[in-house]
């Protein structure tokens, strides 16, 4: 019988082009499957971490290249694509595979690069009623600080340390509701 931790450990043997004939020979292509599919894919990978320092490493790095196919193929968003990178890069800051992965700074700047701009998260905090586009947005931004916020003390430079900061701090005020929008509802 065929069961997700067989697929997982013929994933881990593949090399790069043989990763792609098997993912486009398996990904279905109709959605809200797709995305199911590629989550569970990639949930089954990341519960395979934890063995020895060196199978950790290969079940990270497979990890890796899950999720890169998946913003690759449009299953996440360039900024949940960063936001994972960022959080799978701290989780993995200790294995032997930086090489072969952007730095955490990097990472973050992908992430910063990929959000709206200050100015506009800024209006988020502030502006009420917010359109349900900019509550998702909100919601989406306060999530994505959460989860990298442990990153900062691994960030290098101190530009991009300061700039994470900021974000921060913002993420208390997004989507504070006021006592007008509690009427609203």
């Amino acid at each position: 019988m065929i069961t997700p931790a067989n697929y997982a450990n013929h994933l881990l043997i593949l090399p790069e082009p043989a990763l792609v004939t098997w993912l486009d020979g398996r990904e279905p292509r109709e959605e809200p499957e797709r995305t199911d599919w590629w989550h569970y894919l990639r949930s089954v990978v990341a519960r395979r971490t934890g063995g020895t320092p060196a199978e950790n490493a290969q079940w990270r790095l497979l990890g890796f290249a899950l999720d890169r196919h998946a913003a690759l193929r449009g299953i996440d968003t360039a900024d949940e694509a960063a936001a994972t990178l960022i959080v799978s890069l701290t989780e993995a800051r200790d294995l032997s595979v930086a090489a072969e992965l952007p730095t955490i700074d990097e990472a973050v700047e992908r992430w910063l690069a990929a959000t709206p701009t200050m100015a506009n998260v800024t209006r988020l905090c502030t502006e009420r009623p917010l359109e349900p586009a900019d509550i998702r947005l909100s919601r989406r931004l306060r999530n994505q600080i959460h989860i990298i916020q442990p990153c900062l003390p691994y960030i290098a430079s101190a530009v991009l340390a300061d700039e994470l900061r900021a974000w921060i701090e913002l993420k208390y005020s997004l989507l504070r509701q006021t006592n007008a929008d509690a009427r609203h509802r």
